[in-house]
This record gives structure tokens, C-alpha cells and sequence, in this order.
């Protein structure tokens, strides 16, 4: 809250031009202001069939630019819309999302050079971020910069423009936003606040990533088609769903966990599936991970996820959750199966439990022991969950878990943490599957899911039985797993009559008629 608090005054400070500021104080409040920022989205694609408002406000503002003498023609008035659109949508969805937030915005010309596949005559986007069609599916190019800077002159949007800082090899790319000339326009056209979802498309539901985190293309095969038509289905019925956040009438959009607000956006409730590829002993690589990432849901601590509601009408949930999922793997890997919890060690007072998991964590995911060790202190100094172990000596603490954990102490420094990952999201498509096609309900946060409170027996049913299948699919020791339901505390007791909620239920509700509506009378056109 405190930080909230300077930041909205240093927000304040900055837009209304405090004559008593310095030069040097005003250029650290617009810096700070700058920083509250997240980069451009160019994956949302509107069908403009379902929501033809978009379209009309595209076609709108084209007419407009192109009286200007700096508007470059294109050859193709439909990839103009596109690029329209999906600069128009994202900036509102910022919009929503906090009125003062800018969107990272790349000028640099190579970031859209167009390229073409080899052994095709097909283009793809080649950039740094995004290499190939199936990271840019609107086909966005560098004609976008244009768009956006006519824009800017006609006053639709606010700009600062990005540099590059002396002696680093990175910048800060550009900032914009939108003007309260262009949010005019957006509450004049009509668009319903709820069609801006970002629901990944066929081509960034599954996303691979090398080890510096860029995108990188692959191949699509049988498997990866069976990857996406699970997620497919799993996000056509959590768009037909209402989950939302019971806070007893507080703001959605500033919620404080552990350490910076976090800004809430119901509609981002949709999951993807991102791999990493990684570099085996042999030279060859392999795709590892394949998390699930996305939804909203995963993004707010424990406590507030059980005020998570789903359902139409909304009804109460439940979350299950895999105990000690990481090193129960590593133990079957090896061989055999704890008798006690491994996050508690002979000598420490169980109050050390967070601790030892975070170490066990880090000790898998790192590549050395210095790493770790800095990565577990940095962790424990700038998290106020770990303020009673500020003062231990992280290093002894460390050297006497492994002594504790002998028997898997084979995987530490390996970067076993990422293949622990992918087991576990084997396990976790093997449930998400299950309750998809009965259609049922189900978020995932990883090893925990949530479910509506009648299907919490089923949920953990079928959760023993995944955990076990995939470790003997894998040729791994199959073992029993630890499940934990994660007790709700007395702040957390569902109010089905809480008026904001009711309100944001039938507003979602006559949205989806509308929808449903319009979807039936384009297949009606069809036919």
C-alpha cells in the first residue's frame, strides 16, 4: 500500500507539472512513470465478424491518417486494418489495466524485417523476439511504425521515445499510450470491455524458448497437435465460463502480495504452454518445461486464490495441491521414496519450511553452487516471507541440507528443476484433460489446481491416478504422492450476495448471449 501510495503521487506530481520540481527531480519522476510498463502485444487478432465494432473504428481512423503527408501507403488496405486493430486493442486493454501504464514499443526497423522460410515462398517475421510466422500471426510489419506515428500527430497517442544507454548493449525501447482523445473514442464506438481477451491463437498457444528466453521455431508434429487441441478445447470451455474474485467489494485492479502490485485483469484467464529447449551431455536438444502460464489465476498469492470463484451461477472452490511434487520426482528418478517431508531437516525448527524449499528449489534450477548461493540470498533479502532468516549464514544452511538429502544430491546444480517440470505438466495435462472433456471446471497453478467444491473428491481421485501413470509412462519407480487441500482461513468465506460481484456476473453473462448470438448467425450465413 505504501508503495502504491508514492507511486500515484509521484504519477500526480509528474502529469500535472509541479512547478517546484527541479529539472533532475522531474526527469527521475518520468522515469519512474516509464517503468510502469509492459511490451506491446501483437498476438490478439479479433474476429471482426463477432466484433465488428472494432473494425469500424479501424476503418474510421484510417481515413483520418491517410489525409496526412507522412501516412505510407500500403499495398494491401487489409493488412493497414489488421495493424490498426491490433495497435488499437492493446493500447485499450492497457488502458484498462491501469490508465497510467505505457506499453513498450520497438522502433528499430530489423525488428519487423520480413524474411522467407526456407523451402517455401512463404514470408516470416525474422526478429530478435519473434522468429517465425508462428510468433507474429497477425503478420505484423515495419508499416506499424507509421501507423503509430501518424497517430501520435494527430494526438491519439502519447510517445517518449526509447534510447540507448551508453557502455550496455541494451536500451530502453520507446514508451506509448493512449490519449484521453482516443479513450473518447473508444467509449463512443461501443466496445464491450469484455470481447479484449487475450485468448492465444492456434499459432502462440504453444511457445518454445531457448535458453536466453527468445522464441525459437519448431517443428509441428503429431504431438504438437495433440498439445494444442487439448489446449483448444480446455480454453473454449474457460471462455464459456465465469471465474472471477470474490473481495467483498474491494478494487480489482491493485492487489499486493509479496512485494509490487499486481494489476488484475479477469479476462486474461486463458493458458498456453511454453517448452524450453535445452542443450543435453550429447549435444542434442531437447524440449523441456511445457508449464502451463497465462491465466490471471496464477499470478495472485495463495490466500487470495481461495477467494477464487467459478461457475454460472459462481459457486465456491477448492484447492488441491501436490506436497513436496519436485523432490518426491527426484526420489522416484533414483529409486526410491521419502518416509518423512523433506523440506523439514534434523537440527532446524520446522518453522524452517519455506526455506528449505526455496533452497531445494534453487539447488535444481542452477548450474553452480555460487549461483545458487546468490540467487538464495537475493531471495531472501528482497522477500519479506523470508525476514526471520535474514541473519542465518545461507552458506552453512545450505551445506547442511545437502548433507540431509545425500541421496539426491545427483541432481543438484544439474538444472534437473526443468525436467521436473515437464513430468510435472505431463501430470498436470493428464488431469486438465480429464475434466475437459467431461467438462467440468479446472485451473492450474503448476502442482496445485482449484476446482469447484463438489469435484474436489473427484479432483484428487484423478490426481493420484495421472501422478502415477506418468511416472510409469516414463520408466520412473511409481510411488504414492502427497496431496495437501489448502485450508481456507476465516477472511476467505464465500458471500454468494456480494453486490460487485453479482454485478461483474450478469454483466459477463449478457455478454456471452451476445456472443453465442452472433456466432450462430455467422454459421447461419455459412450454411
Amino acid at each position: 500500500l505504501a508503495f502504491l501510495s508514492i507511486y500515484r503521487r509521484k504519477i500526480k506530481m509528474l502529469f500535472y507539472e509541479d512547478e517546484t520540481l527541479t529539472e533532475e527531480e522531474r526527469r527521475d519522476l518520468k522515469s519512474t512513470a516509464l517503468k510502469n510498463s509492459r511490451i506491446f502485444n501483437k498476438f490478439f487478432w479479433p474476429d471482426f465478424r463477432t466484433y465488428p465494432e472494432i473494425e469500424l473504428l479501424s476503418e474510421k481512423l484510417i481515413l483520418i491518417i491517410k489525409q496526412l503527408p507522412k501516412f505510407e501507403k500500403r499495398k494491401q488496405e487489409k493488412k493497414l486494418k489488421r495493424e490498426m486493430a491490433v495497435l488499437l486493442i492493446d493500447l485499450y486493454k492497457n488502458y484498462l489495466e491501469d490508465p497510467h501504464q505505457y506499453l513498450g514499443f520497438y522502433r528499430n526497423h530489423n525488428y519487423y524485417v520480413i524474411k522467407r522460410i526456407e523451402g517455401t515462398k512463404k514470408a516470416a517475421r525474422a526478429t530478435s523476439k519473434y522468429t517465425g510466422t508462428v510468433y507474429n500471426p497477425c503478420s505484423i510489419g515495419r508499416t506499424i511504425i507509421n501507423t503509430v506515428d501518424c497517430l501520435i500527430e494527430l494526438g491519439y497517442i502519447e510517445n517518449h521515445k526509447g534510447m540507448r544507454f551508453s557502455g550496455y548493449k541494451k536500451g530502453r525501447v520507446s514508451r506509448i499510450k493512449a490519449t484521453d482523445k482516443l479513450i473518447d473514442l473508444f467509449r463512443t464506438s461501443s466496445i464491450n470491455d469484455d470481447c479484449l481477451t487475450n485468448k492465444p491463437t492456434t499459432e502462440n498457444v504453444v511457445m518454445f524458448r531457448d535458453e536466453d528466453k527468445n522464441n525459437t521455431k519448431y517443428e509441428e508434429n503429431e504431438a504438437i497437435k495433440e498439445i494444442k487441441d487439448l489446449l483448444f478445447k480446455y480454453n473454449d470451455l474457460l471462455e464459456e465460463t465465469y471465474i472471477d474474485l470474490n473481495l467483498y467489494g474491494k478494487p480489482l485492479e491493485y492487489i499486493h502480495p509479496k512485494k509490487l502490485p499486481i494489476k488484475v485483469n479477469l479476462r486474461n484467464k486463458y493458458y498456453r504452454r511454453v517448452f524450453n529447449n535445452i542443450e543435453s551431455e550429447d549435444g542434442r536438444i531437447i524440449s523441456a518445461g511445457g508449464r502451463y502460464y497465462g491465466s490471471w489465476t496464477q499470478q495472485i498469492p495463495s490466500k487470495l486464490r481461495q477467494r477464487i470463484v467459478m461457475g454460472d451461477p459462481p459457486e465456491e472452490t477448492e484447492e488441491v495441491d501436490f506436497s513436496t511434487m519436485h523432490p518426491t520426482i527426484l526420489a522416484a528418478i533414483n529409486g526410491f521414496a521419502f518416509d518423512t517431508d523433506p523440506y523439514e531437516i534434523e537440527g532446524y525448527p520446522k518453522g524452517y519450511r519455506p526455506l528449505f524449499k526455496l533452497i531445494l528449489l534453487v539447488l535444481i534450477n542452477s548450474a553452480t553452487k555460487d549461483k545458487a548461493l546468490r540467487a538464495i540470498e537475493r531471495e531472501v533479502r528482497d522477500d519479506s516471507d523470508y525476514e526471520d532468516f535474514k541473519h542465518l549464514n545461507l552458506l552453512t544452511v545450505i551445506n547442511n541440507f545437502e548433507k540431509a538429502h545425500q541421496r539426491i544430491a545427483n541432481h543438484f546444480y544439474t538444472g534437473a528443476g526443468i525436467r521436473c517440470q515437464n513430468i510435472e505438466a505431463a501430470i498436470a495435462s493428464n488431469i486438465i484433460r480429464y475434466f475437459t472433456y467431461n467438462n467440468k471446471i479446472l485451473l492450474t497453478v503448476h502442482d496445485s489446481f482449484l476446482c469447484q467444491k463438489k469435484d474436489s473428491y473427484l479432483l484428487q481421485k484423478i490426481m493420484i491416478s495421472a501422478f502415477k501413470n506418468i511416472l510409469k509412462l516414463k520408466d520412473i519407480m511409481v510411488v504414492e504422492p502427497k496431496l495437501k487441500i489448502v485450508q481456507k482461513d476465516s477472511n476467505n468465506i464465500y458471500l454468494p450476495n456480494a453486490p460487485d460481484l453479482n454485478l461483474r456476473y450478469k454483466r459477463w453473462k449478457e455478454f456471452n448471449k451476445q456472443i453465442q448470438f452472433k456466432r450462430v448467425l455467422i454459421m447461419k450465413k455459412k450454411e
